[in-house]
């Protein structure tokens, strides 16, 4: 995750009986102001408590990471905060692509066998 993810969201909007569709690019994950490349809180667009505590819960799974935590600031606001704080042997970032990336296989596994029974 070098960066910020970036994804597509599509609005549709109608030119006469065309219905055209305009790709807005929306920024998904934005490191806040004040991070540092061991602490760092990451605030995640369109996401809630299904994301938040999953990535959270694999995040502290993870002997690099010192504490992880997420919060929704607002119920009304689509945003979602997720602070990882590492031990200094990997970055902030680092640590959640490796979150992610165990949960994607998690998410994978149980889909698989899901299928399977």
């Amino acid at each position: 995750m070098s960066g910020g993810g970036r994804t597509r969201a599509h609005s549709t909007g109608s030119q006469g009986s065309q219905g055209a569709r305009d790709a807005v690019a929306v920024e998904k994950v934005a490191l806040l102001p004040g991070s540092t490349p061991s602490s760092a809180i990451f605030v995640v667009t369109d996401e809630d408590h299904t994301l938040g505590n999953a990535v959270r819960h694999v995040a502290a799974q993870d002997a690099s990471v010192k504490l992880a935590a997420y919060s929704i600031p607002h119920p009304l606001e689509n945003k979602m905060r997720l602070q990882i704080d590492t031990r200094g042997n990997v970055t902030a970032k680092d640590a959640l692509a490796r979150s992610l990336d165990a949960l994607r296989e998690q998410i994978v596994t149980v889909r698989e066998q899901f299928k399977a029974a």
